[in-house]
């Protein structure tokens, strides 16, 4: 697709490009005219998701006199000063308070230019910083409990209410941690980003995970009872919860993969009934004069009040979180949304008088604040990078193993053509361990039937197991013991099979886990003259009956460690570790049942 504001776009990261970096727009207005940690990120990580090589160097030299300017204490600037002659002049650490997020933007920005560029030549001193940039986010967490405490104003939205434990700052130090564990192949950053991801999904999506509770009793019972997208908080202190949605910290949690199907899902709705499904302004809902929060917005101000309802951060449509939610809906759903059309026709109305505007007010969408501000136009072309997901973009929003299961998906398919031809039956039974690849096969192994013109369904052992998912984990956690085949009702799930296959039968009652609420539902299947069942699961091959065909993954949870992350259905610390450990002694024995085997090289063999 054709965007036809990218030339201008980049004109205006030109003309911010200075000897010494990215200045937040070429307007010398107010502290715009310095060198930003956040700003100059943004514009950065829009150079390198395109590849645009004649802006490396301004890349570079951000980054580097960012770090140069680091204060007593290890202090990350906020920004930095530069006289007409590109020499250093001061630098800032915040206001009322520091920063945030300024170091974690900064860190993932040098790591991003140093896979990118291929230019390794400061790693020694940017490991070196990041280090000292984890150790004091692990001093902010101040009970080793994965989640950091930040003061009010302490990122980018620093006159909006809103601290304690905060979503968006945690989501940046996760992409940090996660970044500099692959580039920089460290085990440490690794399993601190796998504890801080556990964390994140717990608390702030409500989704099944480990982590160390962070919640009061009471705070417990609220966040329990908040349904759908109401339960992605924003925020919350031991006091208080806050779940006004946060466009930037909801974009860059789904171009990072960390969100589940389900909080995507409920992320998407919630914009689209609340705010209509085409504009992303910076926070949601609106805080007006009624508004229990408006003492604290209201007296919250450096030069002057800007967060006037429907203006700033205070419902203001930025270009910034417009461009990034834009980004988010091409990667997860290609471009046929409302978002880019939406950013573009702003663009539209305002290029002449107000281009590139800092935000734009809700609902009249007019521009205001500084006109041809770089991280705006950097966001639209980050939105326009996600567009092409070439390979600098992937591997920036930490996508590559996303890549890599779209290929899985074609493996399966030459798989699943080779099993079809040589192994016709009725029913096939697909096991192996976590993460192995048993479901991208099943679901191949049924569109190769269909492409054949035949019926075929797929069954899920995990909706067959006695208990809901969070229940269950509970049972494994009282009685390790519990863990294996008596987990699931294989007299149900042998009968829905013969109930599917049964010529009489049009329609068969199963089950279906609520993975959000815990429970276990029941729906209708459609029956009618089904020809093939496949069942996938890591079991399914301890019930295998005479007449059923059997394949067995021989990949153990060792190999499959990456795929398991990339899913987001678990987080990997001690006890599931432990469970893994034990899946893999019982499913390793159900081989000898097989009748085909899937080697680790992706290669049918016999048991």
């Amino acid at each position: 697709m054709n965007h036809k504001f990218e030339k201008d776009a980049w004109s205006v990261l030109a003309k911010s490009a200075k000897n010494f970096g990215f200045v937040a727009t070429a307007q010398d207005t107010d502290n715009y005219a310095r060198l930003w940690s956040r700003d100059s990120a943004i514009a950065s990580l829009a150079v390198l998701s395109h590849g645009y090589q004649a802006l490396y160097p301004t890349v570079k030299s951000s980054i580097l006199n960012l770090l140069d300017a680091i204060g007593d204490g290890d202090v990350f600037p906020s920004n930095v000063s530069f006289d007409e002659d590109g020499v250093r002049s001061g630098q800032s650490f915040g206001g009322p308070v520091g920063r945030t997020d300024s170091p974690f933007w900064w860190a993932v920005t040098a790591l991003s230019y140093m896979e990118v560029s291929k230019d390794f030549s400061n790693k020694d001193a940017i490991a070196d910083a990041i280090e000292e940039i984890e150790r004091r986010a692990q001093a902010w967490e101040f009970n080793n409990k994965h989640l950091m405490y930040s003061p009010a104003s302490s990122n980018w939205a620093d006159e909006y209410p809103v601290e304690g434990y905060i979503l968006l700052n945690n989501i940046l130090r996760y992409w940090m941690l996660k970044k500099v564990s692959r580039v920089l192949l460290s085990d440490t950053y690794c399993e601190k980003a796998e504890q801080v991801l556990g964390s994140i999904k717990y608390h702030f999506f409500g989704e099944p995970a480990q982590a160390q509770n962070l919640f009061t009793p009471a705070q417990s019972q609220k966040v329990d009872a908040l349904e759908g997208g109401q339960r992605i908080l924003m925020s919350f202190t031991p006091g208080s919860t806050l779940n006004h949605i946060d466009t930037l910290g909801w974009s860059i949690s789904m171009l990072l993969g960390i969100t589940s199907e389900s909080t995507t899902k409920k992320m998407v709705e919630r914009l689209r009934k609340e705010v209509g499904g085409t504009l992303a302004p910076a926070h949601w809902p609106i805080i007006d004069k009624d508004h229990t929060l408006w003492g604290a917005i209201a007296s919250n101000y450096a030069y002057n009040f800007k967060n006037h309802p429907g203006h700033f951060h205070n419902g203001g449509v930025w270009g910034l979180t417009q461009g990034y939610t834009a980004a988010a809906m091409n990667t997860l759903f290609g471009e046929n949304h409302a978002y880019m059309a939406s950013y573009e026709r702003m663009l539209e109305s305002s290029m002449e008088e107000h281009s590139f505007a800092e935000y734009y007010s809700y609902p009249d969408l007019k521009p205001g604040g500084v006109k041809n501000l770089c991280f705006s136009a950097g966001s639209y072309l980050i939105a326009t990078a996600a567009a092409d997901q070439g390979e600098a973009f992937t591997a920036i929003f930490e996508r590559q193993l996303k890549v890599l299961m779209a290929k899985a998906v074609k493996v399966a398919e030459e798989l699943a053509r080779e099993v079809v031809q040589k192994s016709p039956a009725k029913v096939y039974r697909v096991s192996g361990e976590s993460g192995c690849g048993k479901t991208t096969l099943a679901k191949a192994i049924v569109k190769e039937h269909e492409a054949q013109g035949k019926k075929a369904v797929l069954i899920s052992q995990d909706e067959y197991f006695h208990l809901p998912p969070r229940q269950n984990h509970n049972k494994r956690v009282e009685d390790f013991e519990w863990i294996g085949l008596g987990e699931v009702d294989w007299k149900l799930l042998n009968r829905v099979i013969d109930q599917v296959l049964d010529s009489e039968v049009t329609s068969v009652e199963v089950p279906e886990m609520d993975w959000e609420l815990d429970t276990k539902e029941w729906k209708t299947m459609e029956a009618e003259k089904v020809d093939v069942v496949v069942i996938e699961g890591t079991y399914v091959l301890g019930e295998k009956r005479e007449g059923e065909f059997g394949i067995f993954f021989e990949h153990t949870y060792e190999d499959t460690r990456e795929n398991r992350l990339a899913r987001n259905r678990e987080v990997v610390d001690d006890f599931i570790q432990r469970v893994l450990e034990r899946e893999h002694k019982i499913i390793s024995g159900l081989r000898e049942k097989a009748d085909l085997v899937v080697s680790k090289n992706y290669t049918i063999t016999q048991p």
